[in-house]
């Protein structure tokens, strides 16, 4: 069927086309102002690719896996502080528990379906 070719065809560029968006926004670096890239990274990727349902490719599971293993370097957390004369003050801290384990989740689920798809 010559029709659902171009669904998969299409549907396989999108998918790297996130893939690419999300791996720039991870390899970018922030200013002082901005949340750390691997966490706005992290959060988008939860927000845009773990709801959907498709085939993941290659490349998204292998970014899943660097955002996942990037977490876990960082204990789930971002730090962030305001100055004061040279002191660090109003600590805040950004926690990616659920979304880094929702992203494991998803890997999983991702590698289930290609092994069956092959």
């Amino acid at each position: 069927m010559a029709d659902l070719d171009h669904l998969f065809d299409f549907k396989g560029k999108i998918g790297n086309y996130i893939a690419e968006q999300i791996a720039e926004l991870f390899h970018m670096t922030p200013n002082e102002f901005n949340y750390p890239a691997w966490l706005q990274a992290t959060l988008l990727f939860h927000e845009v690719v773990v709801p959907c349902d498709y085939d993941p490719t290659d490349e998204l599971i292998e970014l899943a896996k660097k955002l996942v293993l990037t977490c876990v370097d960082h204990n789930n957390k971002a730090y962030f502080y305001q100055e004061d004369n040279g002191k660090k003050v109003n600590r805040m801290v950004v926690r990616v528990d659920k979304e880094a384990c929702a992203i494991n989740r998803w890997i999983c689920q991702a590698l289930e379906i290609n092994t069956n798809r092959s």
